[in-house]
């Protein structure tokens, strides 16, 4: 259940949701920057294993820095912000148990992939002609449209459904999915570059200091020495 659906449907969903109430930085920012917490939570659960020091200081911090997103995020203008913020956040939580199912399954990378791509492509398909979803796509030879359906079917279908996934699974299964996350904490940086150049989004000092946190607590919560 963890491979086959937390990380299909749910996941992009839930991702695209929240991408309509909140900003492309906070998505680049919670989605990856709280799924190793929710990692480190299940684990200790699940496994059982002790609440150490460095993972107490580690989820602390992690804990501050959304906690900073989602205050911001009610006293933003827009009332809606906090809603795609709390999408994003069961997002990231689908995704974290995706990875310590794919890591306590013992599955191959192209397996795991296979499995949520084809479980979530016939469940849409079934949605979609039982009429409970649409797929928003207008039907066109004009070169535009076709040129656009070519853009995403490349990024959405092979970099990140194919590429992306095969990727992810394979490195948890090198290092773990703990070490896995934790170098996936500097995906926030990156994010907030790249939404600077692209969408002249300008982050302000709360959202860098929610930044650090995030990504110290990361690091400090697996005690992963990145360089």
């Amino acid at each position: 259940l963890g491979i086959c659906f937390a990380p299909g449907i749910p996941f992009f969903f839930l991702g695209s949701a929240g991408m309509y109430y909140a900003p492309v930085s906070h998505a680049g920012i919670l989605l990856p920057g709280t799924f190793p917490f929710f990692v480190a939570v299940i684990t200790m659960v699940y496994f059982r294993e002790p609440l150490s020091k460095n993972r107490s200081i580690g989820l602390i911090a992690i804990g501050l820095g959304v906690v900073i997103f989602l205050l911001q995020s009610l006293n933003t203008q827009s009332e809606d912000v906090w809603k795609g913020d709390l999408f994003f956040l069961v997002a990231s939580f689908c995704w974290a148990t995706f990875s310590v199912c794919v890591r306590i399954s013992g599955l191959s990378a192209f397996v795991v992939t296979g499995l949520f791509g084809s479980v979530s492509s016939i469940a849409l398909l079934i949605l979609y002609f039982i009429g409970v979803v649409d797929t928003g796509i207008e039907f066109s030879i004009r070169s535009e449209y076709l040129s656009y359906y070519a853009i995403q079917f490349v990024i959405q279908g092979v970099l990140v459904g194919l590429i992306a996934s095969i990727s992810f699974s394979f490195a948890i299964k090198r290092i773990g999915a703990e070490k896995t996350t934790a170098i996936g904490s500097l995906t926030p940086i990156i994010v907030i570059i790249l939404v600077f150049f692209i969408f002249s989004e300008i982050p302000n000092y709360l959202d860098i200091v929610a930044v650090a946190l995030v990504c110290f607590g990361v690091v400090k919560t697996n005690k992963v020495k990145l360089t």
